[in-house]
């Protein structure tokens, strides 16, 4: 609770004087009435008319009490679940993405589309990017920064490996840091974590216990979600479709986009 100005809380103290002040302007009242018959004197000391008659003074004590509190807004602070909507742009970087089959190759066209893709969100959406080759590599935390974004897609460079269940998995990783979904997996490589990612420490209950909080119905969970882009098939790492469920148990929407020709160079 706070109150942004307390100090009229100290007219509340006028109170106890208003109090006073009634029951003695009441009692010398009542002092110098005179009654005709000793009927009404008894019918004035009755209890009922004598409470009745203290309620219209009752009425507007509270009236100001609460008036006074309210000139001093009292507010509460409700905390109430936020909505982020969360990207996860995962780019192959695989040495196949250097085939020229797509002008001027997979890579340059993957780095056209994803910075294209941020060019139209609006500042509420917070977009990771991730690079999977062999291992995956979170190359720029989530963020609304356009600028850093862009900057992160220009500084990728290709290395051995294409490991799309990995890439996916580190995709949620992201996104549930605390699920310990990854099993033996080294997503990550070398038991590294996402930069930008505290994974904390979680005993084996804490971490089921998350696992079943995030669990959703596939396709709904309304402010996450998992772009892919790669040019070919799972080569190594986590199996693909067992990735993708996790994301489906999770309510994860994932969008495959093939990048390259069909027949189109290979590569590593």
């Amino acid at each position: 609770m706070k109150l942004p100005s307390p100090a009229v809380l100290w007219l509340l103290t006028l109170l106890p004087c208003l109090i006073v002040g009634y029951l003695a302007w009441h009692w010398r009242k009542q002092s110098s009435l005179s009654f005709a018959s000793l009927a009404l004197v008894r019918q004035a000391m009755s209890p009922g008319p004598s409470i009745r008659h203290h309620v219209p003074a009752i009425l507007l004590l509270l009236a100001v009490g609460l008036a006074l509190i309210a000139v001093a807004r009292p507010m509460a602070v409700v905390p109430t679940p936020a909505i982020a909507r969360t990207i996860i742009l995962a780019l192959d970087t695989s040495t196949s993405m250097a085939a020229q089959d797509v002008v001027p190759s997979r890579i340059d066209a993957a780095r056209s589309a994803a910075k294209a893709f941020i060019a139209t969100q609006p500042p509420g959406v917070r977009i990771g990017i991730l690079a999977f080759s062999g291992y995956a590599d979170l190359m720029q935390p989530r963020t609304n920064d356009h600028a850093a974004l862009v900057s992160t897609i220009d500084d990728l460079y290709l290395q051995q490996g294409t490991s799309i269940g990995g890439g996916l998995m580190a995709a949620l990783l992201t996104l549930f840091p605390h699920s310990g979904f990854s099993g033996h997996h080294d997503v990550f490589g070398a038991g590294r974590s996402p930069v930008g990612v505290d994974f904390g420490q979680f005993d084996r209950a804490a971490i089921i216990g998350r696992r079943s909080a995030d669990a959703r119905a596939p396709g709904s969970h309304p402010s996450a979600a998992i772009i892919l882009l790669t040019d070919r098939r799972n080569r190594s790492g986590p199996a693909s479709l067992k990735a993708a469920q996790l994301a489906a148990e999770r309510g994860v929407r994932v969008y495959a986009i093939g990048v390259g020709r069909v027949g189109g160079q290979a590569g590593g």
